[in-house]
């Protein structure tokens, strides 16, 4: 049978759909020249033409054009209009199984969650995207999931997000920004910003990221302002509002009301980031054993990043349904918080002879706000960047670097030198933001001797119980691989006669844990670590496997002090937003009173003897904290709680 050729009416549609491709063409041009109106017109128009068209039987062609319209179309604020787009190019690609431009229509949902304000769905849905985004699209998910990130203030987390996408280029550009502005200096974050809008223009993957960068870098004037800063009203307003107050606030000199905007800029967080009983699920747990057992760092490393991204997956997922069935109309408000009840009163009225800093980073500026004598002080300390580089570099030198002494007196001049004058030599309750990372205090020359308490903000630490804990039930556990591990325990059981002693074979992580709910006082032994980015798989090596502070999630009771005598453990305290991770938030997390860890490496000569002198003081009735400065902040360890 012979065909008839093409007529002319299948000619003029070849002439046309070619046609509608090259405005498709052109309008991801438009787009990429940060033309977003353009674009919404031309694709508007195209997709309407291509409905009539028989290309639109091709099965990727109208779904990825509303696709590429619904992102613009969120880009210029037209979300209902987005909204309906991206839903249809959604439906279209799950009829016709297009699985790798369905995962591209979701990022666009979730931009668009982003756009309307609703960052936490945003966040969730790239979260969930993150496993199974294919390799050439996963840098551009990853700086989406940056900006939503640094939209609520999560510098730390935008980094971490930047590094997973691209170690050069761009993306490792912008990292080194957000990584500097949370060290103290806006100045190079905001020029290294502009530079990327300038070099890769509007329409560019890093733009909108680069944008809010500059606008969170952008300094405000240092002048006094008119007017007094208001009290804190809500206990949950934008980060950027908290940040605004406390500056305002400093600049008039009016330290009381900065203190209470910095208690409330700690705790905001609290519901935007994974705390401490969030886990990433027993399969991924148990395949980061596996790997920790078989001593591959580059293994175990690789099952710690997959357990923590399960664990953010879970944490967010309740917003998810939000970013992919967005509500058309304007964006529903947040659920009204309650007022803010002022904690200074409290505080003052607790303190007694104690004194409270808290250390804060206004824009390139670091501050100390000193409570003692009735009153609220706020001192400034100088460049929050030279400040953070002190605090690091003696937290690098402990315990025996030949640089620490000058090290130590370094960082002890910046941060303490105005502060001491303020409160003598009172016991010190102390709490930072992340800009200062996890420095071991106590080993601190000013400091050593001194009573001193590390919490994460003063409203944690007027909510803890008072009185002095009963310490009758003692736990005393040795792991197998620290040399001196077991003959301390032995040492310490002659002290404490009546304690239940689990070392050798016996020093399995489940007896331990048993122990641990039936104990007031624990003292764990052992070879500690801590995973990059991944606190809650810190671990405390016993028999057979490793005690993981994750494993603490479950135990309805912890013992009311536990001494953490191994290295690393005691951080993930105060070096990122949100509340302590690690051994030490999930200790305190669940009822624990004190907490002493070490958030450096710990000396094996010494240590033992050092930890005998501070359970003779702890049985004699010395307070943890004066225990911990008399005996143990010299070696790096610290009291948290308390």
């Amino acid at each position: 049978m012979v065909s008839r050729p093409p007529g002319p009416a299948h000619a003029a549609a070849l002439i046309s759909g070619h046609t509608l491709l090259r405005q498709v063409s052109e309008g991801v041009r438009l787009a990429q020249d940060g033309r977003f109106e353009d674009t919404v017109t031309l694709l508007d128009e195209t997709q309407s033409r291509l409905r009539r068209h028989p290309l639109s039987r091709v099965a990727a062609v109208l779904p990825g054009t509303l696709a590429n319209l619904g992102l613009a179309q969120s880009l210029c604020g037209r979300f209902d209009a987005a909204h309906d787009h991206l839903q249809e190019a959604r439906s279209r690609a799950e009829s016709h199984g297009l699985g790798v431009l369905d995962l591209m229509i979701r990022q666009n949902l979730g931009c668009l969650a982003l756009h309307r304000g609703d960052s936490t769905a945003a966040i969730g849905l790239f979260h969930d995207l993150l496993p199974r985004m294919p390799d050439d699209r996963s840098e551009a998910l990853h700086v989406d999931l940056a900006e939503a990130l640094l939209s609520e203030g999560l510098l730390q987390e935008a980094s971490e997000a930047l590094g997973d996408g691209s170690p050069t280029g761009p993306t490792a550009h912008l990292r080194e920004a957000t990584l500097r502005l949370l060290e103290g200096d806006p100045w190079y974050a905001r020029d290294a910003g502009l530079k990327v809008q300038e070099q890769h223009g509007p329409g560019s993957l890093w733009y909108r990221f680069a944008d809010r960068l500059v606008r969170r870098s952008a300094r405000r004037p240092a002048v006094r302002r008119r007017g007094a800063c208001p009290l804190p009203g809500s206990a949950a307003p934008p980060p950027h509002t908290a940040r605004t107050a406390l500056a305002h606030a400093l600049s008039t000199g009016e330290a009381e009301t900065a203190l209470e905007w910095a208690e409330l800029g700690c705790s905001w967080t609290s519901p935007l980031v994974p705390g401490p009983d969030a886990t990433g699920g027993r399969a991924h747990t148990d395949s980061y054993r596996t790997a920790h057992a078989r001593a591959s760092p580059a293994e175990a490393q690789a099952q710690a990043h997959a357990w923590e991204r399960s664990r953010r997956r879970s944490f967010y997922a309740r917003h998810v349904h939000r970013a992919l069935r967005p509500p058309r109309g304007p964006l529903p408000p947040r659920a009204r918080p309650g007022p803010w009840n002022p904690v200074t009163g409290t505080l003052l009225s607790r303190l007694g002879d104690r004194a409270y800093v808290r250390y804060v980073q206004v824009d390139d500026r670091a501050w100390a706000l000193v409570v003692a004598d009735g009153g609220v002080r706020a001192l400034p300390l100088g460049p929050a960047a030279r400040a953070a580089t002190r605090a690091t570099r003696f937290t690098r030198c402990v315990p025996v670097d030949p640089d620490l002494p000058r090290a130590a007196d370094e960082a002890g001049k910046v941060l303490l030198g105005p502060v001491l004058e303020a409160i003598g030599d009172r016991p010190l309750v102390l709490s930072w933001e992340p800009f200062l990372g996890e420095p071991p205090w106590g080993a601190l020359p000013a400091l050593r001797g001194r009573p001193l308490s590390l919490v994460p903000s003063a409203r944690a630490w007027v909510a803890r119980p008072d009185g002095v804990p009963a310490l009758d039930r003692v736990l005393l556990a040795a792991g197998p691989v620290l040399p001196g591990a077991a003959e301390e325990v032995a040492a310490l059981a002659r002290l404490y006669p009546q304690a239940r002693v689990l070392s050798g074979t016996r020093a399995r992580p489940r007896a331990v844990l048993e122990s641990m709910g039936e104990a007031d006082l624990a003292h764990v032994a052992g070879h500690g670590y801590v995973p990059d980015r991944a606190a809650m798989l810190a671990s405390v090596e016993l028999e057979g496997a490793p005690l993981l502070a994750c494993d603490l999630v479950g135990l309805d009771r912890v013992p009311s002090v536990v001494t953490l005598a191994t290295c690393w453990n005691g951080g993930a305290f105060g070096h990122r937003s949100g509340p302590p991770l690690g051994f030490v938030g999930a200790l305190l997390s669940r009822g624990a009173r004190a907490v002493v860890a070490s958030p450096v490496p710990v000396s094996d000569t010494g240590t033992g003897a050092a930890m005998r002198r501070f359970h003779r003081a702890l049985a004699a009735g010395t307070p943890v904290p004066e225990a911990v400065a008399l005996h143990l902040g010299r070696a790096g360890f610290c009291c948290y709680g308390g």
